[in-house]
């Protein structure tokens, strides 16, 4: 089936900011001391509080069960935006400065409260994050140098439980709270704009 004539799924879009979020509240996430347990409320990963979040993120590709075997294998698999979601590619730079570190622990739990949850996946090296957002975002988002993913594009989705860094390898910087759960454009907005200026910053 091809990612652009998909059926469509229930999508849960986090809440969000407003284009403009509020610099105090991104400071508060960037500000925390503590490092969150990842994906986990209560001890309990989110992977198994929800095991349909699995199952919804295959339902995007035309094969779910050679997708699942390649989650097992190699613990990557390539699933096409556009039907169930897309995704933005933020440049790790301005993460990173919006963070104010590139420690991979701080960097995940300041975007799980930045982004309320919202799933984001980290490429190997840290280069890049790939924020998932609902799937007509390209619409509308106009961000230069951060690109929303066009229909059909392959993204690579690590498996469930690759939730910590590892050098070369793709992993959750944030797992998705429940099946369908995205980012909203709004926080997403909020946080690259914040990032910019936090880099721009320490360029002067």
């Amino acid at each position: 089936m091809e990612a652009g004539k998909m059926s469509k799924s229930t999508t849960k879009i986090v809440s969000g900011y407003q284009s403009a979020a509020p610099d105090r509240l991104l400071l508060a996430a960037a500000g925390r001391t503590h490092v969150c347990l990842k994906g986990r409320r209560d001890g309990i990963p989110r992977a198994e509080r929800h095991p349909g979040i699995g199952r919804w993120l295959l339902a995007a590709v035309e094969d779910p069960l050679s997708a699942e075997e390649e989650w097992e294998g190699a613990g990557l698999t390539y699933v096409p935006c556009g039907g169930l979601f897309t995704a933005i590619r933020v440049p790790g730079f301005l993460v990173h400065a919006a963070v104010q570190s590139r420690e991979p622990a701080k960097v995940d739990a300041f975007l799980a409260d930045a982004l309320a949850g919202g799933p984001v996946i980290a490429s190997p090296g840290l280069s890049r994050y790939y924020v998932l957002v609902p799937a007509g975002a390209a619409q509308r988002w106009r961000h230069s140098g951060m690109e929303c993913l066009p229909n059909r594009t392959l993204l690579a989705v690590p498996a469930m439980t690759l939730t910590t860094y590892r050098p070369g390898v793709h992993y959750w910087s944030v797992l998705p709270e429940t099946p369908g759960g995205l980012c909203s454009l709004g926080r997403v907005d909020a946080l690259t704009r914040y990032g910019q200026r936090r880099w721009a910053e320490g360029r002067r």
